[in-house]
């Protein structure tokens, strides 16, 4: 991350390739120019939001996911609490990433090794850590200060940034477009 312009023109690149919210740009922008003044509080917590954003975005696309479960079955007051806007991200987060899980499975039965697969290596293998190291520690940064961060710490959260958010926004489009016209499994 020598360079400061990389960082951002990275995720542009991304927000270019797909639909994902062109304010997350100047958030990893801040976040840059935070980390790189010291500033690794005010970096943190920038991190936190744009990541956030994101995951956010992923959680808004399971509302078109064609194949939710159907009120009675066992995945359906989960999914319910989920698709809930008004809980907390923490928690729709954490049942996101269950049935993103279920889905990767259900996908895994029916297709054997397509061009896609890719995009669901991840999950939820990575992205879940991911999301909960940036929410702790935006939260330590925001509200307690007792821990100390250094600039390794937070360097190594911008420089994954943009391989966490492509897998996001991967899935996302996954998920609200279809691009590669699966049957989505039933849940």
């Amino acid at each position: 991350m020598s360079s400061p312009g990389l960082l951002p023109e990275r995720i542009q690149e991304i927000i270019d390739s797909f639909s994902l919210d062109p304010g997350i740009v100047p958030l990893v922008e801040e976040a840059y120019n935070c980390w790189s003044m010291g500033l690794l509080r005010a970096s943190m917590v920038l991190i936190g939001v744009a990541v956030e954003n994101v995951c956010n975005s992923l959680l808004e696309a399971f509302s078109k996911y064609p194949s939710s479960p159907l009120q009675g079955t066992s995945g359906y007051n989960n999914w319910k609490m989920m698709t809930d806007e008004t809980r907390a991200t923490y928690s729709r987060w954490k049942l996101a990433s269950e049935i993103l899980k279920s889905i990767k499975a259900e996908l895994g039965k029916s297709y054997k090794k397509p061009d896609w697969w890719h995009i669901w290596e991840p999950v939820p293998e990575a992205i879940h850590p991911y999301y909960e190291t940036v929410r702790i520690a935006r939260n330590e940064a925001a509200h307690s200060l007792e821990n100390i961060f250094t600039h390794a710490q937070v360097g190594l959260l911008l420089a994954s940034m943009p391989s966490m958010i492509e897998v996001m926004v991967h899935l996302t489009d996954f998920l609200d477009n279809n691009p590669y016209k699966v049957t989505f499994p039933q849940l």
